[in-house]
């Protein structure tokens, strides 16, 4: 069950006669067995129906007297431009209410958004046979009859009316949402025509790119937290294949931030969806919410290149130099060290070939830290980054020795054993009495 709140309105006639004819509507209006679709459900109106029927059961429909009734009511407040309020309550496509339970959510959601007894307004339903979600209009006044009172602010009418939905669809069966404008969940409002283009609710989460990166960040939060800066926010949604772009204005100041899902396996292939602002994947995840509302930090130097806004690499080079004793120690043990399976960040990767780079990367820089760990003893050792290159100096000396009784060629025979990696067949001590190697891609 979902809400939609509309424009205020100046004057009540248009929107009547729209709610109740059909006049500028969007959908048919023919309804189930020949009936016309609109039955009047009630209100507090005295005017009473606007739809009569004639000897060959064909509607009438004259919305004048409810439209004196409103603008009597109306002149109670002579400042205000705009007096009139008109929502939308829709259900899923297939479910039916009756009169009567529709007149119970009418009433129980108005008074929720402030109306009481002395605001006019009136209601009806729309059963279209053509395949519309059965759903109500409601034309509120927003002038009390009382004297000296307020208008009702509508300020807040999308969040107010949620915990109403979600109330009703518990106490009649009705499939169960999430509320869009709740801080606590992931939910999203479509629209009617989204869902009549895609035939169903359900259908739209199944084929709405922001669906599935809603679902992500849900998960984000579920697993890791709430993330304490843009970078983490960048990083936790690089693990799950969402990639992050900050749009600049022509002035170089970030003005929003797009979404685009990666490597998504969709009718058997794997594709990437299109790119999705901040604002169309929930209002909450705009660039300026996410500092705002959801409380992340910001700072240019650490989280710009999580966001595209730092060049991605182009090249990698590692270089390690050894003396001529670990030289022996890499030579005899071989690569024996198989590299975690880690997630790290793609953000700044434009090309497939950028992200392929990032992953030799990753795999690599963990092979070295538990290389040098298993080999020399060291702490969990840190690699430093210089413009994406990758640089490790290794200067500290072991003691290592090995069963020099036996002949040389025993001893060469075994190495040739131990080596696992032919790449390191080639390596010679240099000159200087270090060696290094170099790998490049």
């Amino acid at each position: 069950m979902i809400h939609s709140p509309q424009d205020s309105r100046p004057d009540c006639g248009p929107t009547l006669r729209y709610m109740y004819r059909g006049d500028g509507h969007e959908h048919s209006l023919n309804g189930f067995n020949g009936q016309h679709g609109v039955i009047h459900i009630g209100g507090n109106m005295f005017s009473g129906n606007p739809i009569r029927y004639d000897e060959n059961n064909e509607p009438i429909v004259d919305t004048s007297d409810m439209e004196a009734e409103f603008e009597l009511a109306a002149q109670n407040n002579k400042t205000a431009s705009k007096k009139f309020k008109h929502y939308v309550i829709s259900i899923e496509k297939g479910a039916q209410l009756n009169e009567s339970q529709w007149l119970e959510v009418a009433t129980d959601y108005l008074a929720a958004l402030g109306f009481d007894f002395s605001h006019k307004w009136t209601a009806c339903i729309h059963n279209d046979s053509e395949g519309e979600c059965q759903h109500i209009h409601i034309l509120a006044s927003l002038v009390s009859m009382m004297p000296n009172q307020s208008l009702v602010s509508t300020s807040n009418d999308y969040a107010k009316g949620w915990s109403v939905m979600r109330k009703w669809e518990e106490r009649l069966g009705l499939q169960q949402l999430v509320s869009p404008s709740s801080d606590e969940d992931f939910g999203f409002n479509f629209t009617k025509n989204q869902i009549k283009g895609h035939g169903s609710r359900q259908a739209c989460i199944e084929n709405d790119w922001g669906a599935i990166i809603r679902a992500r960040i849900k998960n984000l939060y579920q697993n890791e937290g709430k993330p304490k800066t843009i970078r983490d926010f960048a990083l936790g949604l690089a693990k799950r294949n969402i990639k992050l772009q900050a749009v600049k204005s022509e002035y170089g100041k970030i003005r929003g931030l797009n979404y685009q899902v990666l490597n998504f396996k969709k009718n058997g292939e794997t594709v990437d969806s299109p790119i999705i602002s901040g604002s169309n994947v929930k209002a909450r995840f705009s660039w300026n919410k996410l500092q705002q509302k959801e409380g992340m930090d910001y700072k240019p130097k650490r989280d710009n290149p999580y966001i595209g806004l730092a060049p991605g690499p182009s090249q990698l080079t590692i270089r390690l130099k050894l003396n001529r004793k670990q030289l022996r120690v890499i030579k005899m043990l071989g690569v024996r060290i198989k590299p975690k399976s880690n997630y790290i960040d793609l953000t700044f990767c434009n090309t497939n070939r950028e992200k392929q780079l990032a992953i030799l990367i990753e795999k690599i820089i963990e092979a070295l830290k538990e290389l040098l760990i298993a080999l020399f003893g060291l702490p969990d050792p840190e690699l430093e980054f210089f413009n994406y290159t990758i640089y490790r100096e290794i200067a500290e000396s072991i003691d290592f020795s090995y069963d020099l009784s036996k002949s040389k060629e025993e001893n060469e025979a075994k190495l040739l054993k131990d080596t696992k990696w032919p790449k390191w067949a080639h390596l010679d001590d240099a000159p200087d009495g270090t060696s290094e190697f170099e790998l490049a891609a």
